[in-house]
């Protein structure tokens, strides 16, 4: 398959949630890419309750253990980066073929995640996992129109004037020998987010290696997010209207159905791509969101899914990065910070090191209710790991609101400034936890 990618992420403990036809598919190495069959009892019961939408609780997968590796991409990889890429643009017209070609032309940058060998069957030699790449977005060819017509007409229906015209100026930067791009960074459902820390670093220093500081002018991101019913508000009410106010216009309603969007709680697929909005205030792409419901077919895992009864329904955040952003984000957070499977279901648990994050995501598993117990076996780990330094860790329960908007207060200061060295703290409604090297 190729040379090997120096992404080295933890790899007999990984696990990829998968289902159980899949689990007999894949044999102990391997699973299926579209992951999509459900047990007929659970898809019964949501049929009654919810219709055709789907009840998304992985838990209730099964589990397989499997090793994986990261390679250069190649021209053997274009159909399963087809695969990924349609993940990403469902059944808008884009040439996924054309954009996975340019991907593979611009190799060595990036990589995409394969099954190690000794996990590799002769039929699945070709299976991505992932991918991690960029590519020029601006420009004649058929792939770069679709995307450019795709964003700008989703753009002039749900982003605000000055939005549309910063995206306007990207897709037309051509004329003015800019180059922007679009960074691709697509998994298959439920693959272990921990492989985002090493693949980073390493794209990092293809980049450096590239000299692409001196070659990017902005950078475009299409995330994969969804909004729960619950959290989208216009501000407006059937109640209380004065009589003699007039009507909201469409572009009113526009501008309000836009900013309701924007602030909106947002569930990131890719966890990572949060730190492009959760940083602290280290930068501030433009974006605006757009609804793909209608894109999905209603029994697919990619379409809206229930959560204790509330509706979480499939957006695309698109962003702009400057280059200064994307460099800065690049060297300081997505590269640096590791999301640890089981604590990655709240999305402000970040850890600096892969390793730190390993030992509390352990410790939550075995002490969850024990923040003297937790305190200490983490310290273990970290002293029997022979770091050096003095560490500070401290983890308690939140008992009230005030606590927790303390700790809030305290997440969002200098001290977690996402270049804080050796920084690691996570916590979620009851617990908070903060390990400091100083």
């Amino acid at each position: 398959m190729g040379r090997k990618k120096n992404v080295k992420p933890k790899k007999k403990e990984e696990e990829m949630e998968i289902d159980d036809e899949e689990q007999q598919k894949a044999g102990d190495c391997i699973a299926d890419e579209d992951g999509d069959e459900v047990d007929d009892e659970e898809s019964e019961g949501d049929s009654e309750e919810e219709g055709e939408l789907m009840d998304d609780n992985i838990e209730k997968m099964e589990k397989v253990n499997f090793d994986f590796e990261a390679f250069p991409l190649e021209s053997g990889d274009v159909p399963g980066l087809v695969n990924l890429l349609t993940q990403i643009f469902l059944r808008s017209d884009v040439d996924c073929e054309g954009l996975a070609g340019s991907l593979v032309e611009m190799s060595p940058l990036g990589c995409v995640y394969k099954p190690a060998e000794e996990c590799l069957d002769e039929d699945d030699e070709n299976v991505i996992y992932g991918v991690l790449s960029m590519t020029e977005v601006a420009g004649p060819q058929k792939f770069q129109t679709d995307i450019a017509n795709l964003i700008l007409n989703r753009a002039r229906k749900f982003a605000n004037k000055d939005v549309l015209q910063k995206f306007e100026s990207v897709f037309n930067s051509s004329k003015e020998k800019k180059r922007n791009y679009i960074l691709v960074n697509e998994r298959m459902l439920h693959f272990p987010d921990a492989i985002a820390a090493p693949a980073f670093s390493s794209f990092k220093a293809d980049l450096e290696q590239g000299k692409f500081d001196s070659k990017i002018d902005h950078i475009l991101v299409l995330s994969k997010v969804r909004i729960p019913d619950s959290s989208v508000s216009t501000g407006q009410s059937s109640e209380g209207k004065s009589p003699g106010k007039k009507k909201a216009g469409k572009a009113e309603k526009k501008r309000r159905a836009a900013e309701a969007l924007a602030n909106a709680e947002i569930e990131f697929e890719n966890s990572e791509e949060s730190l492009l909005f959760n940083n602290g205030g280290l930068v501030n792409p433009v974006y605006f969101q757009y609804g793909v419901e209608g894109d999905v077919e209603k029994d697919s895992k990619f379409h809206t899914v229930y959560i204790n009864g509330v509706a979480h329904r499939p957006f695309r955040r698109v962003s702009i990065l400057t280059k200064e952003d994307f460099f800065t984000i690049k060297s300081h957070s997505i590269a640096s910070f590791l999301f640890a499977r089981n604590v990655t279901s709240n999305p402000q648990a970040r850890c600096y090191d892969s390793r730190i994050a390993s030992f509390l995501n352990s410790g939550l598993v075995h002490y969850s209710h024990d923040m003297g117990s937790l305190s200490k076996y983490v310290l273990d780990q970290i002293v029997r790991a022979r770091y050096s330094g003095s560490w500070f860790i401290h983890a308690e329960m939140i008992q009230n609101q005030r606590q927790g908007l303390e700790w809030q207060s305290v997440t969002n200061g200098d001290l977690f400034a996402p270049t804080s060295p050796h920084g690691c703290y996570y916590h979620d409604t009851q617990t908070y936890v903060i390990i400091l090297k100083y």
